[in-house]
């Protein structure tokens, strides 16, 4: 744990920057689907290769359930998806965890409401959240929510995450980094980076979350690549 921690940390000074958005790089993304934030209908799309969530479906249905209880109060799951494949033998009992996942909160507070800022003013005081309260409100969630994950997520033994800080910055989002450490119910041991992304679409506050099982030193620029992308997508369709 602590070797990976302090490699993804070597990473992230790679890339603070300010991104560079190339067309050509984008990655090819599915149909766009509407979302309600409040009174407002936002249209966004997930990156190829990835599903919606069914709430007809396990374990589809018990996933969003546990999304929208975990974050009672305090975010409004929008919507959330998976790998394709990993979720077809996860809904037919071959495979028993998804390694590769999203989804899109709204924060409760901010939902009926429309921020009359530019997207860089915004995102400016995000930044600046960030870097003096990240790690200690990122400890504090976790430490709230720890009986909530026993109760629901026996089998799994959940160590306490790391919030690796703000890594990047572009016209449209800030980017943190967050690694979990895990031990699934078959005692394997794995390590779960995630990436989070924090914007302003139409107005609206609204969080992305990629996350994908470390693999290298690939599994950050990848999942940095992909959800940039896809928040540079919704910006322009919004």
């Amino acid at each position: 744990m602590f070797k990976i921690q302090l490699f993804l940390k070597r990473e992230i000074k790679n890339y603070i920057r300010i991104l560079s958005i190339v067309i050509i790089l984008f990655p090819a993304f599915g149909n766009a689907k509407d979302v309600r934030i409040g009174p407002d209908i936002v249209s966004t799309t997930i990156p190829r290769g990835y599903c919606y969530l069914d709430s007809t479906k396990q374990p589809d249905k018990t996933i969003l359930q546990n999304y929208k209880e975990f974050n009672k109060g305090v975010n409004e799951v929008l919507l959330a998806f998976a790998d394709c494949q990993q979720l077809k033998l996860s809904r037919s009992g071959k495979k028993s965890t998804i390694d590769d996942y999203g989804y899109v909160f709204a924060p409760t507070s901010l939902i009926d409401k429309k921020l009359n800022m530019s997207v860089e003013d915004y995102l400016s005081i995000v930044q600046e959240l960030k870097k003096k309260k990240g790690d200690e409100v990122f400890k504090k969630k976790f430490d709230e929510k720890k009986d909530f994950i026993k109760e629901k997520l026996p089998l799994l033994k959940v160590n306490e995450p790391t919030f690796l800080g703000i890594f990047a910055q572009d016209k449209n989002a800030i980017y943190s980094a967050i690694l979990h450490n895990i031990e699934t119910e078959t005692g394997d041991r794995i390590y779960m980076v995630g990436v989070e992304a924090i914007t302003l679409i139409s107005k609206k506050s609204v969080y992305f979350y990629l996350w994908k099982r470390y693999q290298g030193n690939s599994t950050l620029h990848s999942l940095q690549e992909i959800i940039a992308c896809w928040v540079d997508r919704t910006c322009k369709h919004n």
